[in-house]
């Protein structure tokens, strides 16, 4: 058995497990730091007056706010770990290999985001470029505010590499 099979089985364990739930509450000095960070000069995210005066009737969060809760569900900003951690073995790389992520509902302030993420797939693949077997995974994770209604979900996949030996 290879480093990439040990890997494999490992993480094949975590399919359909959910991770999480982890809930944020986001006010408004949240939601209009996040567009600040990342440049988004729109000013439905950041001018309440502006904001005020279109369809939404007030401040909605930029669309940004669904990276900011998926990273603060995986560290907390590094206090805590609020999922569940499986010690990979190999201690493989990362790599992001797709994002998708659909919105469904606005957030605005007072709104309470619930996150939960799971792994739906793991397989084992051969990289042409790397001339190396990799692992990928599959996960999705779906925010829910605190009516039950789906307000946006995120597809990725993640290529996990390990160090030639």
């Amino acid at each position: 058995m290879t480093q990439v099979d040990d890997l494999l089985k490992v993480m094949k364990k975590t399919i359909n497990q959910e991770q999480g739930p982890f809930t944020c509450e986001v006010d408004k000095g949240m939601m209009m730091k996040i567009p600040w960070a990342v440049g988004d000069p729109n000013p439905l995210w950041r001018d309440e007056k502006y904001a005020r005066d279109t369809r939404y009737g007030g401040l909605i969060s930029s669309p940004y706010l669904v990276e900011f809760l998926r990273f603060r569900g995986l560290s907390d900003y590094g206090r805590t770990t609020v999922r569940p951690v499986t010690p990979l073995p190999g201690r493989p790389a990362n790599v992001v290999g797709g994002e998708e992520v659909e919105y469904f509902q606005v957030v605005r302030p007072g709104d309470v985001i619930t996150v939960s993420r799971r792994t739906t797939d793991v397989k084992k693949s051969w990289s042409k470029s790397l001339d190396r077997e990799v692992v990928i995974e599959t996960l999705e994770q779906s925010f829910t505010n605190q009516f039950g209604e789906l307000v946006a979900t995120h597809k990725s996949t993640n290529i996990k590499i390990l160090q030639k030996t």
